[in-house]
């Protein structure tokens, strides 16, 4: 099987897009993450649990017991955060990882790639680069689930 086989449509968004917005839509869609593209060519992807990360304060990642002692009207104002906030600043800092496999690359090559970049979400491109769709880790399990399935009858 290969990945272009597994692409799947998926919506794209671009470094300058609203924060607000790309959560909203990884929201809505109940989206393991989002394609960031530039020109209409991947750059690399937003995993939702990225955004968690930009949440929670470095000072509370450094020392998790501060989290216990923010007042709940304050944790409660947490996406506040995002405001005036473009997706580039949800992107971890110089780590821009084309999480990228062409159409004809394998189910494995998908499967090390997530490893190795720790995402749920890889983008599959045409020869030119273009965005063809994406493969999120519940596409690439249940397809390769079916094959296990079909091959023991």
């Amino acid at each position: 099987m290969q990945a272009g086989e597994l692409a799947v449509d998926f919506p794209a968004i671009t470094a300058d897009s609203s924060a607000v917005a790309a959560v909203r839509k990884l929201v809505s869609e109940r989206l393991p993450g989002l394609i960031v593209v530039e020109d209409g060519k991947p750059v690399t992807a937003l995993p939702a649990y990225q955004v968690a990360r930009f949440l929670v304060p470095l000072y509370m990642r450094v020392d998790p017991a501060l989290a216990r002692v923010v007042a709940e009207r304050h944790a409660d104002q947490l996406c506040a955060r995002l405001v005036g906030k473009q997706v580039r600043d949800l992107l971890p800092e110089g780590r821009w990882e084309p999480l990228v496999v062409r159409a004809g690359e394998t189910v494995m090559q998908v499967a090390e790639l997530m490893e190795r970049a720790h995402s749920p979400l890889v983008a599959v491109v045409g020869e030119d680069g273009t965005l063809l769709g994406a493969i999120t880790l519940f596409e690439l399990l249940d397809a390769t689930l079916r094959e296990l399935s079909d091959s023991r009858g």
